[in-house]
């Protein structure tokens, strides 16, 4: 839970001074959820103030870190300090951040909302709780599509399958949006939201 506005995590460059101890990940993370509220890179002290204004976006950052990837998605293995990068095995695109980052984007920018605007806290309440049971709906219906686990006969491990579209996958296609879902949840708790 996120209480108060002691806690804080990380930011790349600018917010790397608020967010002590935090990983290069973090501070890229960071950088670019508050890049993306913004629609600028900030200057080292808005980004402190932002992240000591609106610690959700700290715990938020690092939420996302620990975020299961998505089926489909890995995340690059990297050296200790590197940022890591996101490769689509579809398309073998490589990017900056896995598609879910728009979920901490949303989430990001609710919890700003509820802490620089007090008069629209109660609005922003209003809007997280709307996503957060759009998230339970698409978790349901991914639950519903998926069957499994079972297991594979041959290397023992366990495997899902999508029997309207014939695929099977190994990773657990409703982790990622349980995950999130988690934590939308408990941010509904933080001190930002009435």
């Amino acid at each position: 839970r996120v209480r108060g506005g002691s806690e804080s995590s990380t930011t790349p460059g600018a917010a790397a001074q608020a967010m002590p101890g935090s990983t290069a990940e973090e501070f890229a993370v960071a950088s670019q959820l508050l890049e993306g509220l913004y629609g600028k890179r900030l200057e080292a002290s808005k980004a402190m103030e932002i992240l000591n204004t609106v610690p959700e976006i700290s715990w938020l950052v690092e939420c996302y870190c620990m975020t299961p990837a998505q089926p489909g998605w890995r995340k690059s293995k990297t050296a200790p300090g590197d940022v890591p990068l996101y490769a689509d095995e579809a398309s073998g695109k490589v990017y900056e951040a896995m598609p879910c980052i728009r979920h901490y984007m949303r989430m990001a920018e609710l919890s700003l909302t509820a802490r620089k605007l007090p008069e629209k806290a109660d609005a922003a309440a209003a809007q997280l709780h709307h996503y957060v049971q759009s998230l339970h709906k698409e978790l349901k219906t991914a639950e519903a599509a998926w069957t499994g686990p079972h297991e594979d006969s041959e290397s023992q491990g366990e495997y899902y399958h999508n029997p309207s579209t014939g695929v099977s996958i190994w990773e657990n296609p409703t982790h990622c949006t349980s995950f999130i879902l988690s934590v939308a949840e408990q941010l509904q708790d933080s001190d930002a939201f009435p």
